[in-house]
Protein backbone atom coordinates (compact mmCIF):
# COMPACT_ATOMS: atom_id res chain seq x y z
CA UNK A 1 0.00 0.00 0.00
CA UNK A 2 2.79 2.40 0.94
CA UNK A 3 4.45 1.76 -2.71
CA UNK A 4 0.93 2.29 -4.20
CA UNK A 5 0.44 6.07 -2.60
CA UNK A 6 4.62 6.82 -3.45
CA UNK A 7 3.41 5.59 -7.16
CA UNK A 8 -0.06 7.71 -7.54
CA UNK A 9 1.84 10.97 -6.02
CA UNK A 10 4.64 10.26 -8.89
CA UNK A 11 1.60 10.41 -11.01
CA UNK A 12 0.03 13.29 -9.50
CA UNK A 13 3.47 15.97 -8.93
CA UNK A 14 3.50 17.22 -12.44
CA UNK A 15 -0.38 18.06 -12.17
CA UNK A 16 0.21 19.43 -8.85
CA UNK A 17 3.28 21.69 -9.88
CA UNK A 18 1.78 22.94 -13.16
CA UNK A 19 -0.81 24.77 -11.06
CA UNK A 20 0.10 28.48 -12.30
CA UNK A 21 -2.16 31.81 -12.93
CA UNK A 22 -3.18 31.57 -16.28
CA UNK A 23 -3.99 35.02 -18.46
CA UNK A 24 -4.90 35.33 -21.81
CA UNK A 25 -6.74 37.85 -23.84
CA UNK A 26 -6.87 40.16 -26.67
CA UNK A 27 -5.94 44.18 -27.77
CA UNK A 28 -7.69 46.18 -30.14
CA UNK A 29 -6.79 49.55 -31.35
CA UNK A 30 -3.90 51.56 -31.83
CA UNK A 31 -1.10 49.34 -29.59
CA UNK A 32 2.64 49.05 -29.81
CA UNK A 33 2.11 45.34 -29.87
CA UNK A 34 3.76 45.10 -26.34
CA UNK A 35 2.48 45.31 -22.79
CA UNK A 36 4.04 44.54 -19.29
CA UNK A 37 2.94 42.80 -16.17
CA UNK A 38 4.07 43.60 -12.77
CA UNK A 39 4.06 40.81 -10.29
CA UNK A 40 5.17 40.66 -6.56
CA UNK A 41 8.68 41.09 -5.81
CA UNK A 42 10.27 39.85 -2.23
CA UNK A 43 6.98 39.16 -1.36
CA UNK A 44 5.11 42.35 -1.76
CA UNK A 45 2.39 43.09 -4.61
CA UNK A 46 4.21 45.38 -6.76
CA UNK A 47 3.53 48.22 -9.10
CA UNK A 48 6.84 49.88 -9.69
CA UNK A 49 9.08 47.26 -10.43
CA UNK A 50 10.05 45.90 -13.67
CA UNK A 51 11.30 42.60 -13.87
CA UNK A 52 12.37 39.78 -16.13
CA UNK A 53 9.40 38.82 -17.48
CA UNK A 54 7.76 42.12 -17.37
CA UNK A 55 7.09 42.46 -21.27
CA UNK A 56 4.57 40.51 -22.69
CA UNK A 57 4.58 40.22 -26.71
CA UNK A 58 1.37 40.26 -28.85
CA UNK A 59 0.90 38.54 -31.80
CA UNK A 60 0.30 40.09 -35.08
CA UNK A 61 -3.75 39.90 -34.45
CA UNK A 62 -3.17 41.51 -31.01
CA UNK A 63 -3.87 38.25 -28.78
CA UNK A 64 -1.31 37.56 -25.53
CA UNK A 65 -1.13 34.63 -23.06
CA UNK A 66 1.40 34.41 -20.02
CA UNK A 67 1.38 32.25 -16.77
CA UNK A 68 2.61 33.33 -13.23
CA UNK A 69 4.04 31.38 -10.14
CA UNK A 70 1.99 32.94 -7.35
CA UNK A 71 2.88 32.35 -3.70
CA UNK A 72 -0.68 33.29 -2.37
CA UNK A 73 -3.53 35.30 -3.93
CA UNK A 74 -2.00 38.83 -4.85
CA UNK A 75 -2.89 42.03 -6.63
CA UNK A 76 -0.96 42.40 -10.04
CA UNK A 77 -1.08 44.88 -12.68
CA UNK A 78 -1.10 45.34 -16.04
CA UNK A 79 0.40 48.23 -17.76
CA UNK A 80 -1.31 49.04 -21.84
CA UNK A 81 -0.03 51.91 -23.60
CA UNK A 82 0.46 53.57 -19.67
CA UNK A 83 -3.12 52.24 -19.08
CA UNK A 84 -2.82 49.89 -15.94
CA UNK A 85 -5.29 47.48 -15.05
CA UNK A 86 -5.46 45.73 -11.54
CA UNK A 87 -6.25 42.43 -10.82
CA UNK A 88 -6.61 40.02 -7.86
CA UNK A 89 -5.63 36.80 -8.91
CA UNK A 90 -3.63 33.10 -7.46
CA UNK A 91 -2.43 29.98 -8.67
CA UNK A 92 -5.89 28.77 -9.66
CA UNK A 93 -6.44 31.87 -11.41
CA UNK A 94 -7.29 31.20 -15.66
CA UNK A 95 -8.60 34.78 -16.83
CA UNK A 96 -9.20 36.29 -20.08
CA UNK A 97 -9.76 40.04 -20.99
CA UNK A 98 -10.52 41.81 -23.63
CA UNK A 99 -8.93 45.57 -24.24
CA UNK A 100 -10.30 47.87 -26.43
CA UNK A 101 -7.82 50.78 -26.35
CA UNK A 102 -10.02 53.15 -29.09
CA UNK A 103 -12.95 53.10 -26.48
CA UNK A 104 -10.78 54.71 -23.41
CA UNK A 105 -10.23 57.59 -25.83
CA UNK A 106 -13.86 57.40 -27.32
CA UNK A 107 -15.86 56.54 -24.42
CA UNK A 108 -13.67 57.78 -21.40
CA UNK A 109 -13.20 54.11 -20.72
CA UNK A 110 -16.56 53.38 -20.45
CA UNK A 111 -16.71 49.27 -22.17
CA UNK A 112 -13.19 49.05 -22.73
CA UNK A 113 -12.65 46.22 -20.84
CA UNK A 114 -14.15 42.63 -20.03
CA UNK A 115 -12.92 40.05 -18.17
CA UNK A 116 -14.19 36.23 -18.02
CA UNK A 117 -12.85 33.61 -15.03
CA UNK A 118 -12.42 33.48 -11.79
CA UNK A 119 -13.25 36.34 -9.66
CA UNK A 120 -13.63 38.37 -13.14
CA UNK A 121 -16.89 40.32 -11.22
CA UNK A 122 -15.28 41.69 -8.96
CA UNK A 123 -12.07 42.12 -11.10
CA UNK A 124 -13.90 44.11 -13.53
CA UNK A 125 -15.77 46.17 -11.11
CA UNK A 126 -12.46 47.26 -9.23
CA UNK A 127 -10.83 48.79 -12.65
CA UNK A 128 -14.27 50.78 -13.30
CA UNK A 129 -14.40 52.22 -9.71
CA UNK A 130 -10.76 52.76 -9.64
CA UNK A 131 -10.78 54.44 -13.16
CA UNK A 132 -10.41 58.08 -11.44
CA UNK A 133 -9.43 56.59 -7.51
CA UNK A 134 -9.25 60.33 -6.65
CA UNK A 135 -12.92 60.84 -6.78
CA UNK A 136 -13.42 57.89 -3.95
CA UNK A 137 -11.75 60.09 -1.60
CA UNK A 138 -13.22 63.46 -2.32
CA UNK A 139 -15.60 63.03 0.71
CA UNK A 140 -13.37 62.70 2.95
CA UNK A 141 -11.37 66.35 3.66
CA UNK A 142 -14.96 67.73 4.02
CA UNK A 143 -16.45 65.49 6.99
CA UNK A 144 -13.56 67.35 8.71
CA UNK A 145 -14.99 70.85 7.65
CA UNK A 146 -17.62 70.41 10.23
CA UNK A 147 -15.76 72.17 13.14
CA UNK A 148 -18.15 71.16 15.78
CA UNK A 149 -17.68 67.10 14.98
CA UNK A 150 -15.66 65.52 17.63
CA UNK A 151 -13.57 62.70 17.67
CA UNK A 152 -16.06 60.08 17.54
CA UNK A 153 -18.71 61.82 14.95
CA UNK A 154 -15.40 61.95 12.79
CA UNK A 155 -14.75 57.86 13.59
CA UNK A 156 -18.24 57.19 12.56
CA UNK A 157 -18.09 59.41 9.66
CA UNK A 158 -14.78 57.57 8.32
CA UNK A 159 -16.08 54.48 8.82
CA UNK A 160 -19.34 55.35 7.05
CA UNK A 161 -17.06 56.18 3.67
CA UNK A 162 -15.29 52.84 3.82
CA UNK A 163 -18.99 51.31 3.98
CA UNK A 164 -20.12 53.07 1.36
CA UNK A 165 -17.07 51.93 -0.83
CA UNK A 166 -17.67 48.30 -0.55
CA UNK A 167 -21.29 48.04 -0.77
CA UNK A 168 -20.67 46.34 -4.17
CA UNK A 169 -18.06 44.13 -3.21
CA UNK A 170 -20.23 42.94 -0.49
CA UNK A 171 -22.96 42.17 -3.04
CA UNK A 172 -20.35 40.10 -5.10
CA UNK A 173 -19.24 38.17 -2.28
CA UNK A 174 -22.67 37.65 -0.74
CA UNK A 175 -23.51 36.40 -4.53
CA UNK A 176 -20.49 34.52 -4.44
CA UNK A 177 -19.09 36.10 -7.65
CA UNK A 178 -16.13 36.36 -5.73
CA UNK A 179 -14.26 34.07 -3.24
CA UNK A 180 -12.95 35.32 0.31
CA UNK A 181 -9.35 35.68 -0.41
CA UNK A 182 -10.28 38.45 -3.17
CA UNK A 183 -12.90 39.86 -0.74
CA UNK A 184 -10.07 40.26 2.37
CA UNK A 185 -7.85 41.51 0.15
CA UNK A 186 -9.83 44.29 -1.18
CA UNK A 187 -12.07 45.13 1.61
CA UNK A 188 -8.42 45.64 3.70
CA UNK A 189 -7.29 47.20 0.23
CA UNK A 190 -10.38 49.99 0.15
CA UNK A 191 -10.01 49.80 4.33
CA UNK A 192 -6.26 51.25 4.13
CA UNK A 193 -6.17 53.60 1.41
CA UNK A 194 -8.89 55.31 2.92
CA UNK A 195 -7.21 55.71 6.24
CA UNK A 196 -4.04 57.03 4.63
CA UNK A 197 -6.11 59.54 2.85
CA UNK A 198 -6.95 60.79 6.36
CA UNK A 199 -3.46 60.37 7.43
CA UNK A 200 -1.88 62.33 5.00
CA UNK A 201 -4.16 65.24 4.23
CA UNK A 202 -6.58 66.10 6.97
CA UNK A 203 -4.71 65.68 9.54
CA UNK A 204 -1.50 67.35 7.68
CA UNK A 205 -4.36 70.09 7.57
CA UNK A 206 -3.08 73.07 10.03
CA UNK A 207 -6.85 74.65 9.68
CA UNK A 208 -8.31 70.83 10.46
CA UNK A 209 -6.25 69.76 13.38
CA UNK A 210 -6.31 72.81 15.36
CA UNK A 211 -9.87 72.50 15.40
CA UNK A 212 -8.85 69.16 17.10
CA UNK A 213 -6.92 68.59 20.90
CA UNK A 214 -3.80 66.61 20.99
CA UNK A 215 -5.73 63.70 22.88
CA UNK A 216 -8.51 63.72 19.99
CA UNK A 217 -5.69 63.37 17.19
CA UNK A 218 -3.86 60.73 19.33
CA UNK A 219 -7.61 58.38 19.83
CA UNK A 220 -8.21 58.99 16.25
CA UNK A 221 -4.85 57.68 15.02
CA UNK A 222 -5.10 54.79 17.88
CA UNK A 223 -8.74 53.72 16.24
CA UNK A 224 -7.47 53.65 12.54
CA UNK A 225 -4.19 51.31 13.41
CA UNK A 226 -6.09 49.46 15.31
CA UNK A 227 -8.87 48.61 13.06
CA UNK A 228 -6.59 48.07 10.27
CA UNK A 229 -3.32 46.56 11.66
CA UNK A 230 -0.59 48.37 8.79
CA UNK A 231 1.40 44.56 10.18
CA UNK A 232 -1.36 42.81 9.34
CA UNK A 233 0.63 40.26 6.12
CA UNK A 234 -2.43 40.48 3.98
CA UNK A 235 -1.52 44.25 3.36
CA UNK A 236 1.92 42.94 1.48
CA UNK A 237 -0.91 41.74 -0.81
CA UNK A 238 -2.50 44.96 -1.76
CA UNK A 239 -1.89 47.90 -4.36
CA UNK A 240 -0.26 50.47 -3.02
CA UNK A 241 -0.70 49.38 0.39
CA UNK A 242 3.08 49.60 1.72
CA UNK A 243 2.12 53.67 1.67
CA UNK A 244 0.25 52.79 4.63
CA UNK A 245 2.60 50.86 6.15
CA UNK A 246 5.20 53.81 5.55
CA UNK A 247 2.90 55.78 7.12
CA UNK A 248 2.65 54.39 10.47
CA UNK A 249 6.29 54.28 10.69
CA UNK A 250 6.15 57.79 9.99
CA UNK A 251 3.80 58.74 12.44
CA UNK A 252 5.71 56.86 15.01
CA UNK A 253 8.83 58.53 14.14
CA UNK A 254 6.90 61.72 14.32
CA UNK A 255 5.54 60.81 17.81
CA UNK A 256 8.67 59.95 18.96
CA UNK A 257 10.39 63.02 18.31
CA UNK A 258 7.51 64.86 19.75
CA UNK A 259 6.62 66.95 16.24
CA UNK A 260 3.08 67.76 14.89
CA UNK A 261 1.61 65.80 11.77
CA UNK A 262 2.34 68.93 9.65
CA UNK A 263 6.00 68.59 10.66
CA UNK A 264 8.69 66.16 8.42
CA UNK A 265 10.66 64.04 10.67
CA UNK A 266 14.10 65.90 9.37
CA UNK A 267 17.27 64.95 7.90
CA UNK A 268 20.03 62.58 10.37
CA UNK A 269 23.59 61.31 9.51
CA UNK A 270 24.40 57.66 10.45
CA UNK A 271 27.23 55.56 10.63
CA UNK A 272 27.18 52.52 8.81
CA UNK A 273 30.46 50.36 8.35
CA UNK A 274 32.69 53.76 9.45
CA UNK A 275 31.18 55.09 6.66
CA UNK A 276 28.57 58.54 7.19
CA UNK A 277 25.03 58.01 5.24
CA UNK A 278 23.14 60.83 4.77
CA UNK A 279 19.75 59.77 5.75
CA UNK A 280 16.71 62.47 4.24
CA UNK A 281 13.55 63.30 5.97
CA UNK A 282 11.56 61.63 3.32
CA UNK A 283 12.97 58.53 4.20
CA UNK A 284 14.04 58.75 7.88
CA UNK A 285 11.33 56.56 9.73
CA UNK A 286 12.29 53.54 7.46
CA UNK A 287 15.10 53.50 10.12
CA UNK A 288 12.32 52.80 12.99
CA UNK A 289 11.14 49.80 11.20
CA UNK A 290 12.85 46.93 13.84
CA UNK A 291 12.51 44.15 11.16
CA UNK A 292 15.07 44.24 8.47
CA UNK A 293 12.93 42.37 5.12
CA UNK A 294 10.43 44.76 6.10
CA UNK A 295 12.83 47.93 6.49
CA UNK A 296 14.37 46.75 3.24
CA UNK A 297 11.28 46.12 1.20
CA UNK A 298 9.30 49.32 2.49
CA UNK A 299 12.60 50.84 1.82
CA UNK A 300 13.41 49.91 -1.85
CA UNK A 301 9.60 49.90 -2.95
CA UNK A 302 9.46 53.85 -1.77
CA UNK A 303 12.92 54.41 -4.32
CA UNK A 304 11.73 52.23 -6.66
CA UNK A 305 8.09 54.49 -7.10
CA UNK A 306 9.47 58.01 -6.53
CA UNK A 307 11.83 56.80 -9.76
CA UNK A 308 9.50 54.94 -11.56
CA UNK A 309 6.82 58.05 -11.32
CA UNK A 310 9.62 60.70 -10.86
CA UNK A 311 12.22 59.82 -13.95
CA UNK A 312 13.46 63.64 -13.67
CA UNK A 313 14.53 63.08 -10.23
CA UNK A 314 18.13 62.59 -9.08
CA UNK A 315 18.46 60.47 -6.22
CA UNK A 316 22.34 59.49 -6.32
CA UNK A 317 22.71 60.32 -2.38
CA UNK A 318 19.45 58.31 -1.35
CA UNK A 319 20.43 55.45 -3.80
CA UNK A 320 23.76 55.13 -2.42
CA UNK A 321 22.70 55.25 1.68
CA UNK A 322 20.34 52.27 0.32
CA UNK A 323 23.15 50.22 -1.42
CA UNK A 324 25.62 50.61 1.45
CA UNK A 325 22.99 49.57 4.34
CA UNK A 326 21.50 46.81 1.73
CA UNK A 327 24.52 45.98 -0.36
CA UNK A 328 22.85 41.96 -0.84
CA UNK A 329 19.18 43.51 -1.01
CA UNK A 330 17.18 42.73 -4.86
CA UNK A 331 15.94 45.64 -4.66
CA UNK A 332 19.25 47.81 -5.75
CA UNK A 333 19.33 45.57 -9.14
CA UNK A 334 15.59 47.57 -10.08
CA UNK A 335 16.92 50.87 -8.08
CA UNK A 336 19.48 51.28 -10.62
CA UNK A 337 17.84 50.09 -13.74
CA UNK A 338 15.18 52.86 -13.17
CA UNK A 339 17.94 55.58 -12.55
CA UNK A 340 19.55 54.83 -15.60
CA UNK A 341 16.57 55.58 -17.29
CA UNK A 342 16.32 59.18 -16.35
CA UNK A 343 17.51 61.78 -19.25
CA UNK A 344 20.61 63.14 -17.87
CA UNK A 345 21.73 64.75 -20.32
CA UNK A 346 20.76 68.19 -20.04
CA UNK A 347 23.61 70.35 -17.72
CA UNK A 348 22.44 72.09 -14.62
CA UNK A 349 23.15 75.26 -15.70
CA UNK A 350 22.62 79.10 -15.07
CA UNK A 351 21.58 81.23 -18.28
CA UNK A 352 20.49 84.79 -19.23
CA UNK A 353 17.26 83.58 -18.92
CA UNK A 354 16.46 82.16 -16.24
CA UNK A 355 17.44 83.06 -12.70
CA UNK A 356 17.70 81.46 -9.16
CA UNK A 357 16.78 83.50 -6.29
CA UNK A 358 19.28 83.76 -3.71
CA UNK A 359 17.47 81.36 -1.00
CA UNK A 360 20.03 82.65 1.98
CA UNK A 361 17.51 85.51 2.14
CA UNK A 362 15.31 83.48 4.31
CA UNK A 363 12.32 84.70 2.85
CA UNK A 364 9.82 83.40 4.27
CA UNK A 365 6.91 85.46 3.27
CA UNK A 366 5.05 86.48 0.14
CA UNK A 367 5.38 90.16 0.78
CA UNK A 368 9.21 89.75 1.27
CA UNK A 369 9.54 87.91 -2.15
CA UNK A 370 7.27 90.29 -3.93
CA UNK A 371 9.31 93.32 -2.74
CA UNK A 372 12.38 92.25 -4.92
CA UNK A 373 10.15 92.85 -8.22
CA UNK A 374 8.02 95.93 -7.11
CA UNK A 375 7.37 97.80 -9.86
CA UNK A 376 6.47 94.71 -12.72
CA UNK A 377 3.74 93.04 -12.69
CA UNK A 378 4.20 89.23 -11.89
CA UNK A 379 3.07 86.10 -13.20
CA UNK A 380 3.62 83.25 -10.37
CA UNK A 381 3.29 79.51 -11.21
CA UNK A 382 3.53 77.49 -7.94
CA UNK A 383 4.94 73.67 -8.63
CA UNK A 384 6.72 70.61 -7.79
CA UNK A 385 9.17 68.38 -9.27
CA UNK A 386 6.61 65.79 -8.81
CA UNK A 387 3.53 67.58 -9.70
CA UNK A 388 2.58 65.87 -13.10
CA UNK A 389 0.18 68.34 -14.04
CA UNK A 390 2.62 70.74 -13.47
CA UNK A 391 4.87 69.77 -15.98
CA UNK A 392 2.20 68.41 -18.05
CA UNK A 393 1.62 72.40 -18.67
CA UNK A 394 4.97 73.27 -19.39
CA UNK A 395 4.09 72.05 -22.80
CA UNK A 396 2.38 75.56 -23.06
CA UNK A 397 5.32 77.80 -21.52
CA UNK A 398 6.54 78.63 -25.36
CA UNK A 399 3.53 80.97 -25.97
CA UNK A 400 2.98 82.16 -22.61
CA UNK A 401 6.34 83.70 -22.37
CA UNK A 402 6.08 85.18 -25.87
CA UNK A 403 2.75 87.20 -24.65
CA UNK A 404 5.10 88.02 -21.14
CA UNK A 405 7.91 89.02 -22.83
CA UNK A 406 5.86 91.61 -25.42
CA UNK A 407 3.66 92.80 -21.80
CA UNK A 408 7.19 93.03 -19.44
CA UNK A 409 5.63 90.90 -17.09
CA UNK A 410 8.25 88.65 -14.70
CA UNK A 411 7.21 84.86 -13.91
CA UNK A 412 8.43 83.79 -10.81
CA UNK A 413 8.32 79.75 -10.46
CA UNK A 414 7.97 79.13 -6.44
CA UNK A 415 8.49 75.56 -6.34
CA UNK A 416 7.35 73.10 -2.81
CA UNK A 417 9.46 70.61 -3.33
CA UNK A 418 11.27 69.52 -0.41
CA UNK A 419 15.16 70.61 0.37
CA UNK A 420 16.61 67.62 -0.34
CA UNK A 421 15.51 67.37 -3.98
CA UNK A 422 17.13 70.51 -4.64
CA UNK A 423 19.21 68.98 -6.80
CA UNK A 424 15.76 67.32 -8.87
CA UNK A 425 14.35 70.84 -8.96
CA UNK A 426 17.73 72.45 -10.52
CA UNK A 427 17.59 69.68 -13.09
CA UNK A 428 13.68 69.94 -14.08
CA UNK A 429 13.99 73.76 -14.72
CA UNK A 430 16.88 73.33 -17.14
CA UNK A 431 14.89 69.92 -18.59
CA UNK A 432 11.76 72.30 -19.58
CA UNK A 433 14.03 75.42 -20.01
CA UNK A 434 11.51 77.30 -17.63
CA UNK A 435 12.84 80.95 -17.87
CA UNK A 436 12.25 83.49 -15.41
CA UNK A 437 12.71 83.62 -11.66
CA UNK A 438 13.04 80.60 -9.06
CA UNK A 439 13.00 79.71 -5.85
CA UNK A 440 12.55 76.75 -3.60
CA UNK A 441 10.52 77.70 -1.15
CA UNK A 442 10.77 77.39 2.11
CA UNK A 443 8.32 76.02 5.03
CA UNK A 444 7.31 78.98 6.20
CA UNK A 445 7.13 80.91 2.77
CA UNK A 446 4.69 78.05 1.57
CA UNK A 447 2.48 78.22 4.67
CA UNK A 448 1.94 82.01 4.29
CA UNK A 449 1.22 81.18 0.34
CA UNK A 450 -1.32 79.17 1.71
CA UNK A 451 -3.05 81.23 3.65
CA UNK A 452 -2.89 83.61 1.53
CA UNK A 453 -4.13 82.31 -1.91
CA UNK A 454 -5.88 79.17 -0.88
CA UNK A 455 -9.51 78.76 1.55
CA UNK A 456 -9.52 77.67 4.71
CA UNK A 457 -10.16 74.37 4.23
CA UNK A 458 -9.38 73.71 0.61
CA UNK A 459 -5.47 72.94 0.69
CA UNK A 460 -2.41 73.22 -1.03
CA UNK A 461 -3.30 72.47 -4.44
CA UNK A 462 -0.96 72.39 -7.46
CA UNK A 463 -0.25 73.53 -9.92
CA UNK A 464 -1.72 77.03 -9.25
CA UNK A 465 -1.15 80.45 -11.26
CA UNK A 466 -1.26 84.11 -9.78
CA UNK A 467 -1.70 87.96 -11.00
CA UNK A 468 0.44 90.46 -9.28
CA UNK A 469 0.37 93.82 -10.23
CA UNK A 470 3.43 96.50 -9.92
CA UNK A 471 2.38 97.39 -6.39
CA UNK A 472 2.18 93.71 -5.18
CA UNK A 473 -1.17 93.59 -4.67
CA UNK A 474 -2.03 90.31 -5.58
CA UNK A 475 -4.75 91.10 -8.72
CA UNK A 476 -5.83 86.97 -9.59
CA UNK A 477 -5.33 84.20 -6.58
CA UNK A 478 -6.62 81.40 -9.27
CA UNK A 479 -5.47 82.53 -12.85
CA UNK A 480 -6.40 80.03 -15.73
CA UNK A 481 -3.22 77.39 -16.59
CA UNK A 482 -1.12 77.48 -19.62
CA UNK A 483 -3.11 75.39 -21.65
CA UNK A 484 -6.26 77.40 -21.39
CA UNK A 485 -6.30 80.14 -23.81
CA UNK A 486 -7.80 82.58 -20.92
CA UNK A 487 -4.40 83.02 -19.65
CA UNK A 488 -2.82 84.64 -22.78
CA UNK A 489 -6.28 86.73 -22.99
CA UNK A 490 -6.28 88.00 -19.57
CA UNK A 491 -2.35 88.77 -19.83
CA UNK A 492 -2.59 90.78 -23.07
CA UNK A 493 -5.32 92.32 -21.50
CA UNK A 494 -3.13 94.21 -18.30
CA UNK A 495 -2.17 97.56 -18.53
CA UNK A 496 1.37 96.29 -17.26
CA UNK A 497 3.45 98.82 -19.51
Amino acid sequence: MYYFFIFLEFLLLPFIASSQCKISGCVTGNLEKRLSVFYPFNGFSNSFVPQDKSDIYLDSAGRFSFKLDLETPTFITLFIDNNPIWLIVDNKSELHIQIHLDSIKKDNHQNWLSITGKNSKGNLYFNEYNFDPYTKYSGIENIFSNLNLNKNILIQKIDYIIDSELVRFNELYKKKNIDQSFYKIISKNIQALIYLEVLRNPLRNKHIINQLSLDEINHLIGVIFERCNPLDIILTKGLSTNFYISEYYLIKTLQKQHKALTQGAGDTIILENNKKLFISGAFRHFLEIPDKQLQENLWGMELCSLLRIFSDWKMTTEIESFETLFPDSKWVKYINLLASNSDDTIAIQDTLETHFIDTTRQISKLDGLLNLFKGDYILIDLWATWCSPCRQEFAFNTKIDSVLKVKGIKRIYISVDDPFLTENWKYAINKYNLKGYHILASKKLAEDIKDKIFLPNQGFSIPRYILIDSFGNIINKDAPRPSDPALGKLLLGLDSK
